[in-house]
């Protein structure tokens, strides 16, 4: 697995397209919208889209955008916190010209181009951070990215109480604690 593989496509692409599982719950906002932010924030002539299923209950992280298909023509889609193909919302995700999947489940269903799959981790928004901070020198974090990523760690951990949560869980999140 290589974080560098997933900037260099990012870095390529002028518009990018984010998809989440259906029935998000807060770890997939967290990451979906978390991602944008960064991306939007670190590449303002960039296009970012955010697509699928909207979740009341965590709708204050973002409302995802609504696009035709021919916005997947030269576009890279990266599907996030969703480990098989058939749980992506929007399955036009395979329209795109390159497709990244970035988890933290157990791998059940290879899709796509490149798979970024962490299974020590509690959360694909705390892959998401640590992508941000191994690249902080070209990625900007802004607080919509820092709240999206925040409440996507906190309600995959249980707010910190499985097992799954490491030194590293807090040493992420207290970046975001930090930024503001």
């Amino acid at each position: 697995m290589d974080k560098q593989h997933i900037l260099d496509k990012i870095l390529e692409y002028k518009r990018i397209i984010i998809h989440m599982h259906m029935r998000p719950d807060g770890d997939c906002y967290g990451a979906g919208f978390g991602l944008k932010h960064i991306l939007k924030e670190s590449f303002p002539d960039k296009e970012i889209y955010n697509v699928g299923e909207t979740a009341d209950y965590v709708k204050f992280i973002g409302d995802v955008d609504i696009i035709p298909d021919d916005f997947y023509k030269g576009a890279l889609s990266i599907v996030v916190d969703t480990a098989t193909r058939d749980r992506v919302a929007d399955q036009r995700f395979v329209k795109g010209d390159y497709v990244i999947k970035i988890d933290h489940h157990i791998p059940v269903d290879q899709y796509g181009d490149y798979q970024y799959v962490d299974v020590t981790r509690p959360a694909t928004s705390q892959i998401i951070l640590e992508f941000y901070l191994e690249y902080s020198n070209i990625l900007k974090l802004n607080m919509d990215a820092a709240r999206a990523l925040y409440t996507g760690i906190v309600t995959d951990t249980g707010r910190f109480k499985y097992r799954s949560v490491t030194a590293d869980t807090f040493k992420a999140v207290a970046h975001l604690i930090d930024f503001g």
